[in-house]
C-alpha cells in the first residue's frame, strides 16, 4: 500500500533496529506534509531510532519507509535534514564550522571537499541568517550549545530538505536557547517545512508543539497534546502513573506521588548543623 500523497513521512509495519537486533516492531504511523510532531517516550524507547531510519543509520527489517511519497534506502532520504544529539558528537574532531555546514552537501556537491564558491556564499547565509555571522572560521568547539544547534540547522537547511529531524534540540541547553531555537522551528514550519522534535520533555511538547506522539517501541497514541496525555496513556508508555493537571486544552504531567515531599520541622538542621 502507497503513503497518501499528502504524508510527509510514513511507516508502513515496520521493524527497524541496529545488527539484527529489533528496537521498532510493526510500527504504522504517518506525518502529514508540513505538520509539526513532537515524538516523546521514556529511554530505550526507539526515539532516535526512528529518526535514523530516516537517515539510513538504521537497519530496516521489515516493512516500508517513505518521505515524501519515495522508499527510504539504505543511504536515507535526500529530502531529510537532521539535527543530532549534541553529546554524540566529537567537537574536538579538527573541522571549522562552515566546513561542517558544507557537510550537508557532500553527497550531492561535484566539489567535495574543497566546494564551490556559491556553496560556500550559501553556507555563510545561512549562518549569517542563524545568528552565526563571521563564525565559519571558527572550531566547531568554541560555539556554545545554542550555536551549536544553530550551526547543525544551517547544515540541514543546506541540504533544502523539506524534512527536518531534531533528536533531542533542548538537551542541555539553558531556557533561553531553548527560546531561540523554537523560534527557529517555528519560522522553518511556517515556510512550511515537516518537523519531527524528539524529546524527553512532556511538558515542553505539551506547551509548545500542536501535536505529539507517544512511542514505547511502537506508537502508543498521536494527536493534540490535550487528547494524548492522558493518565491511561502516559502510564501505558512510562510504565508509571502520572497525574494530569488541565486548564482548558493546556496540559501540565507531573508526578503522581513525588518522592520528595516537604521537610518535615525535625527534619530540618540548625544553622552550621545537619539534620
Amino acid at each position: 500500500m502507497l503513503a497518501s500523497p499528502d504524508a510527509g513521512v510514513s511507516f508502513e509495519a515496520v521493524s527497524t533496529g541496529y545488527d539484527g537486533a529489533t528496537v521498532l516492531r510493526d510500527l504504522t504511523w504517518s506525518i502529514p506534509r508540513g505538520a509539526l510532531v513532537g515524538l516523546v517516550g521514556p529511554s530505550g524507547a526507539g526515539k532516535t531510532t526512528l529518526v535514523r531510519t530516516l537517515t539510513g543509520a538504521a537497519t530496516l527489517h521489515a516493512g516500508r519507509v517513505q518521505v515524501l511519497g519515495q522508499d527510504v534506502g539504505r543511504r536515507g532520504s535526500p529530502h531529510v535534514g537532521l539535527v543530532p544529539q549534541l553529546g554524540g558528537v566529537d567537537w574536538d574532531f579538527p573541522i571549522q564550522v562552515r566546513h561542517a555546514v558544507l557537510l550537508g552537501i557532500a553527497a550531492s556537491s561535484a566539489r567535495v571537499p574543497w566546494f564551490s564558491r556559491a556553496e560556500r556564499r550559501r553556507a555563510d547565509e545561512l549562518l549569517e541568517r542563524l545568528g552565526l555571522a563571521g563564525t565559519g572560521d571558527r572550531h566547531i568547539r568554541e560555539l556554545s550549545g545554542g550555536q551549536r544547534q544553530r550551526m547543525f540547522l544551517a547544515r540541514a537547511m543546506l541540504r533544502r530538505c523539506e524534512v527536518l529531524l531534531l533528536d533531542e534540540p533542548t538537551s542541555g541547553v539553558d531556557l533561553a536557547t531553548r527560546h531561540d531555537i523554537l523560534h527557529l522551528i517555528a519560522e522553518l514550519w511556517h515556510d512550511g517545512m515537516t518537523v519531527l522534535i524528539t524529546t524527553h520533555d512532556l511538558n515542553w511538547v505539551a506547551a509548545q508543539l500542536p501535536r505529539i506522539a507517544l512511542l514505547d517501541g511502537t506508537i502508543v497514541a498521536d494527536g493534540p497534546p490535550h487528547e494524548v496525555l492522558t493518565e491511561e496513556l502516559v502510564e501505558r508508555t512510562y510504565g508509571a502513573r502520572m497525574r494530569i493537571i488541565r486548564d482548558g486544552d493546556q496540559v501540565v504531567v507531573t508526578d503522581e506521588h513525588p518522592v520528595l515531599g516537604p521537610r518535615r520541622a525535625d527534619q530540618v538542621a540548625e544553622p552550621g548543623g545537619v539534620a
